[in-house]
């Protein structure tokens, strides 16, 4: 037979992340990026690491992403330990295309296609992800595209 139901336990607590396709504006997401190499979820943690953002796959340890409506798209920030809006930035230097964040932000455009987001980097259009054996956050240009897709997304937790 089955196990008797014991009246009084709660139920555990869902952590699964579901995938979000038709992300809106003030909710809080983690954003991640499914490196298929790796079998797992990175998520972002609100910190650099070297001149990508860093990852943890615990997405507790993720930091809460927000979209802000913004002339032409969406701005995105996260929350750092002070309570300040940061900003994520992607902005070409030199040949090096990069992922920062700050008091400025770019301003994204939504890819239903891709389910992603993404915004002008100098010369290009960049979406965030990674590629290759890589699992930062980094700016994606067309090229590195073409080498993996591992697009950053929009996540949040199964309740």
């Amino acid at each position: 037979g089955e196990d008797p139901v014991v009246p009084g336990e709660p139920d555990e607590p869902s952590t699964d992340l579901v995938l979000i396709d038709e992300p809106k504006a003030g909710v809080a997401y983690k954003f991640g990026l499914d490196q298929t190499k790796k079998g797992s979820v990175y998520y972002f943690t609100g910190t650099m690491s070297g001149f990508y953002g860093a990852t943890d796959t615990n997405a507790s340890k993720g930091v809460d992403v927000y979209l802000e409506n913004a002339d032409g798209g969406y701005k995105i920030y996260f929350k750092d330990a002070s309570g300040a809006k940061k900003y994520i930035k992607l902005e070409q230097s030199g040949t090096h295309y990069n992922f920062t964040f700050g008091a400025e932000g770019s301003v994204f455009t939504y890819d239903a296609e891709k389910n992603s987001f993404h915004a002008p980097c100098g010369d290009q259009i960049c979406y965030m992800g990674t590629y290759g054996d890589y699992v930062t956050f980094g700016c994606l240009t067309t090229a590195k595209l073409k080498e993996g897709d591992y697009i950053a997304r929009f996540y949040t937790v199964d309740e």
